[in-house]
């Protein structure tokens, strides 16, 4: 979602709405990859673990662990997995918000139309 808001709202321009070039795309496609890769791959290497369900379909990290270090994956998982895609999507959205809103203010404040004075 925070990559899907970020390209929508880099593709705005001045006038028009431009596209990413297949180099661009590939680019956001690894880097979200990557991204994954930094924040799930640490229990592999003993950073924390993931632990089962209770139906046995899929796995968790374990939350209630109560070591220090399984602590700190939780934070940087906190971190990384939900407060950094919350700010980009946030800022995404305020500033596509802005790119469309701001033109139609400068219309309203100039035209006579939408800016009599009452005498």
């Amino acid at each position: 979602m925070a990559a899907i808001s970020y390209t929508g709202v880099t593709s705005l321009r001045a006038a028009q709405v431009q596209r990413f070039d297949s180099k661009k795309t590939a680019i956001i496609i690894a880097g979200i990859w990557i991204y994954s890769f930094v924040t799930t791959i640490p229990p592999a290497f003993g950073w924390n673990r993931f632990v089962p369900f209770l139906d046995g379909i899929s796995c968790h990290p374990d939350w209630v662990s109560q070591k220090p270090a399984d602590k700190a994956y939780i934070g940087f998982l906190v971190v990384l997995g939900f407060f950094l895609p919350m700010i980009i999507i946030v800022f995404s959205y305020l500033k596509t918000y802005g790119f469309i809103v701001v033109p139609f203010r400068n219309i309203f404040s100039t035209s006579p139309l939408f800016n009599q004075e009452h005498h």
